[in-house]
């Protein structure tokens, strides 16, 4: 860890202070540049780090969309120019934004850093079809295959990623081999991917939390944060000295009531019969169920400016940031080529 320049500032300020001449190291080196390596604090065993699956379901979903504008980018670049690229890029941004809008009925929050929350994630996940539809024409052939190829893997680790419950060892060890073979294809199929710090938990991390501690939705945020409502809702009912106190009697009563464990919500949980399979889905056009015939819930004009709002802030962030990304490998590559 590297201390803070303003921190070594003032160690040499008080220095001075104190009648001490201040020293400076030889270029290159940590007292140069003000930076003091420290040693970890602890040192933590790779197996316990916990991958998030809120915040990682939804920064690989956005790299995925991303992605697919990348792809537009290259495509048109390839033929048209740079300049030509960025603006296709913007204008298929413009149209996904609009589709996840219209098709998918998904619209980017105000939270989670201009994000779709976590369950809109999942609806992404499952309407992929959609968008693959849209880049037909747009894209190479073969990045299109591969981006395809890719969802689908995401999306079983995904699901596997965010279930809370206990999983199999034969799940563990297929999100194992997914999570290997789906950065490996995106890495092999689209040169100017970079891996990013949510891929790198989800290769080299997630496999060995989930084959130690047996799941990770279990661990997620959202049911600590579900565990922590249910006790400040409670808590009066539990008097104690300290906070501690309390939260001991809480989970004390929870044991001894039987509300937590799994046994007994599979006990007491109602059941149905096994039916046939795609039973109950919508297979007529006309079938109200399905999510293109279902009506719009009504929305009042300020909250329809204010989803159109952040529709184009979407739209512009993602479009920039995939034109940074693809500008800086056209670079390389024509770089590349001079050279030879």
């Amino acid at each position: 860890m590297d201390r803070h320049l303003r921190e070594v500032t003032h160690f040499a300020v008080r220095m001075v202070a104190d009648g001490v001449a201040p020293t400076v190291g030889a270029p290159g080196t940590s007292a140069h540049h003000c930076s003091v390596v420290r040693s970890p604090l602890l040192a933590i065993n790779p197996s316990q780090i916990v991958p998030i699956p809120l915040h990682t379901t939804q920064g690989v979903t956005h790299r995925y969309l991303c992605v697919g504008i990348d792809m537009v980018m290259v495509f048109r670049s390839a033929s048209n120019g740079a300049a030509a690229g960025r603006h296709a890029g913007a204008a298929f941004a413009a149209e996904l934004v609009e589709l996840l809008h219209e098709r998918v009925r998904v619209r980017p929050t105000s939270y989670h850093g201009g994000l779709f929350i976590g369950h809109d994630c999942h609806t992404i996940g499952e309407n992929i079809v959609d968008v693959c539809l849209a880049l037909k024409g747009k894209v190479s052939e073969t990045h299109l295959a591969a981006y395809e190829r890719a969802w689908s893997l995401w999306n079983r680790v995904r699901k596997t990623l965010n279930r809370a419950t206990i999983i199999s060892a034969e799940e563990a060890a297929q999100l194992r081999a997914d999570t290997s073979s789906m950065v490996s294809l995106l890495k092999g199929s689209f040169p100017w991917l970079s891996i990013s710090p949510k891929l790198q938990i989800l290769m080299c991390h997630a496999p060995d939390f989930l084959q130690r501690f047996g799941s990770t939705g279990l661990y997620g945020e959202q049911g600590l944060e579900a565990w922590h409502g249910r006790y400040g809702q409670n808590a009066v009912k539990y008097p104690g000295a300290t906070e501690l106190e309390r939260a001991a009697a809480f989970m004390r009563e929870m044991a001894l009531a039987r509300e937590a464990g799994s046994d007994v919500l599979a006990r007491y949980a109602p059941s149905r019969k096994p039916v046939k399979a795609g039973a109950r889905k919508a297979t007529k056009p006309d079938d109200k169920r399905r999510r293109e015939n279902k009506p719009r819930l009504p929305a009042c004009l300020a909250e329809n400016g204010k989803a159109e709002k952040k529709r184009k802030q979407w739209d512009a962030g993602i479009s920039g940031e995939a034109g940074t990304t693809v500008g800086a490998y056209l670079e390389r590559e024509h770089n590349k080529r001079g050279q030879a």
